[in-house]
């Protein structure tokens, strides 16, 4: 599977594999990470539209429930002060009408005959003819809601438009195109394709909606691991409702919990994590919330007291025990090199084929190491899986291009050596 990507930003075109490991490289301001987040952000919105869709109206629906439990409570305490009357309809009030608890019965029935009942309900009570319609209108309100369709392609614009806020702060293009378009293609075929204008997403159009890649996780920095003790209250809520964090880093904290329920695993990669790091990685719960911590002998140390590089290896230790390293799945690393010394750069390159090769997982890979990136290709070619290296290089003063340089990775070499040869000969 590759994406094809052009008029985006600087980028005047890029194609890039998604299939096994790829490789983009060279230096800063090509715009690899452009590349990264589209292609993240389109995966996650074709595979996760139904749960966007889902989440977004059921808040709709939570709002219009309110408004008919106001309208009914307002009516209920001008009514007749009967005491026996009052009693009576507050417990109706409080088993039937309260939000949390009609939600929660949509959720399990999910059909129009509890409307039905509601409405009967609201028509057996003492209250004036306008009064019972005003009620009917809002419950009304509600089943329209509750009752809206939408087209796929509708639903896919909704998730996309969502995570490109999140991930480019609505910033889809600038002066140099009018539109941006992204192609996902299967040998050639065009499995679906998106189309940008003026900061807006002018049409998705669906030819096969059967991707490879199920789900994909974007890792930029390793630092996020100081932010998560901190901000676990925040990202317990919905990410739609926590603006702060791109999506990205609410996804990576997600999958950060869930290894909690899974920390025993053992596999060959867990026993190879051990063997670089020596520490213990674990999500414990504390005050009813998640919190992580290394563990090594008898201590326990928070994030914020530990080296960078091991949290980079520490991220992907936890990835694994979340189940998000496996087959159909696609890894994407923004640098991982940064925080590296050549020797761990070389280790974590090998830990990364090493788990291509025992998952079946997709990795695509920004760097400007040719530590990092000598040493992908090593070990890929000694365990025989399929890499593409590309070359991100400037196309005129305001245009770059994404080139396919698995056959000629000397190209790009000699481009990552320029600096230190300048340097020598000064």
């Amino acid at each position: 599977m590759q994406i094809q990507i052009k008029n985006i930003w600087k980028i005047e075109n890029a194609i890039v594999n998604l299939d096994w490991l790829s490789v983009i490289a060279w230096n800063n301001d090509t715009w690899k990470t452009t590349v990264s987040k589209i292609v993240f952000s389109v995966i996650k919105a074709f595979q996760r539209y139904k749960n966007d869709f889902n989440i977004s109206k059921e808040e709709i629906l939570e709002e219009k429930i309110w408004d008919l439990y106001r309208v009914l409570r307002y009516f209920i305490r001008n009514i007749e002060r009967s005491e026996n009357k009052l009693n009576n309809l507050n417990d109706l009030l409080k088993k039937d009408f309260y939000p949390p608890i009609f939600l929660n019965e949509l959720s399990i029935f999910w059909n129009e005959d509890i409307f039905e009942m509601k409405k009967n309900k609201i028509l057996e009570l003492w209250f004036k003819k306008w009064e019972k319609e005003r009620i009917l209108k809002e419950l009304d309100n509600i089943k329209v809601e509750f009752l809206k369709e939408e087209k796929r392609e509708d639903l896919i614009k909704k998730a996309l438009k969502n995570i490109l806020k999140s991930e480019f702060e609505n910033q889809f293009n600038n002066n140099l195109w009018k539109r941006w378009i992204i192609e996902l293609k299967e040998w050639k075929i065009l499995l679906f394709k998106i189309i940008l204008e003026n900061n807006n997403i002018l049409e998705v159009k669906i030819n096969d909606d059967v991707l490879k890649i199920k789900d994909t996780t974007f890792i930029d920095s390793p630092i996020h691991l100081n932010l998560f003790n901190y901000l676990n209250i925040r990202t317990n809520i919905p990410w739609r409702r926590n603006r702060e964090l791109p999506f990205h880093i609410s996804d990576l904290f997600t999958k950060i919990r869930d290894s909690r329920f899974d920390e025993e695993k053992k596999n060959i990669f867990v026993k190879i994590i051990k063997e670089i790091v020596w520490w213990t990685f674990k999500v414990i719960r504390e005050n009813f919330q998640d919190k992580l911590i290394f563990e090594k002998e008898w201590e326990k140390i928070n994030p914020l007291n530990t080296a960078t590089w091991i949290k980079s290896f520490w991220l992907l230790d936890l990835l694994d025990k979340s189940n998000n390293l496996e087959s159909e799945n696609l890894l994407i690393l923004d640098e991982p090199e940064v925080h590296l010394h050549p020797e761990w750069q070389v280790k974590y390159a090998r830990l990364i084929i090493d788990l291509i090769e025992e998952r079946k997982l997709s990795v695509l890979i920004t760097s400007h190491s040719p530590y990092m990136i000598e040493a992908l290709s090593k070990f890929s070619k000694e365990k025989d899986i399929n890499a593409s290296f590309y070359l991100a290089e400037e196309n005129g003063k305001w245009k770059c291009v994404i080139e396919d340089k698995t056959e000629k990775k000397y190209e790009i070499f000699e481009k990552l050596s320029k600096p230190f040869r300048n340097l020598m000969l000064k």
